[in-house]
């Protein structure tokens, strides 16, 4: 009694396995698949960005002691928001983590911060870069941004 129950164990940790095998092999030929024949990533609906009414901001971050400027970050708004209405508040939040991420970065480095949001940058057709309020441009067309090909 005592060995049939042993073997009975041992048949269905096997089984167990090889289904657990079968599953994964199915899902990774299915996965496969779908990638060579072009199906992934799968694309998210949009709205459309009106580069007057969507414009991004910009997160300075100096020197708390020199107040030298050490980086900036162009925060660009959500277009996979499709209320327009939630957009605003989307491109706020998405402004507050990442200043909070160059924060604890920072706290972690012991570094002294301090980060400044510019909010009004305006689009400069000819030059295809966003201005800020000092005319200094920043140009984020070497990611694809903004660049009238993919506008």
């Amino acid at each position: 009694m005592e060995v049939r129950s042993t073997l009975s164990r041992l048949w269905a940790a096997f089984a167990d396995t090889v289904g657990r095998f079968l599953d994964q092999l199915a899902w990774r030929t299915s996965l496969a698949f779908s990638v060579l024949v072009g199906r992934v990533p799968i694309e998210v609906e949009r709205r459309s960005w009106v580069r007057s009414i969507d414009k991004p901001c910009l997160v300075w971050a100096s020197d708390w002691v020199t107040q030298r400027v050490l980086f900036s970050v162009t925060v660009y708004p959500p277009v996979d928001e499709l209320d327009p209405r939630r957009a605003e508040a989307a491109h706020f939040e998405r402004v507050r983590q990442v200043k909070e991420v160059i924060a604890r970065g920072a706290g972690d480095l012991r570094l002294s911060l301090l980060l400044e949001t510019e909010w009004d940058l305006r689009w400069d057709n000819g030059r295809e870069v966003w201005v800020d309020g000092a005319s200094r441009a920043h140009d984020a067309s070497r990611f694809g941004i903004g660049s009238r090909a993919h506008a």
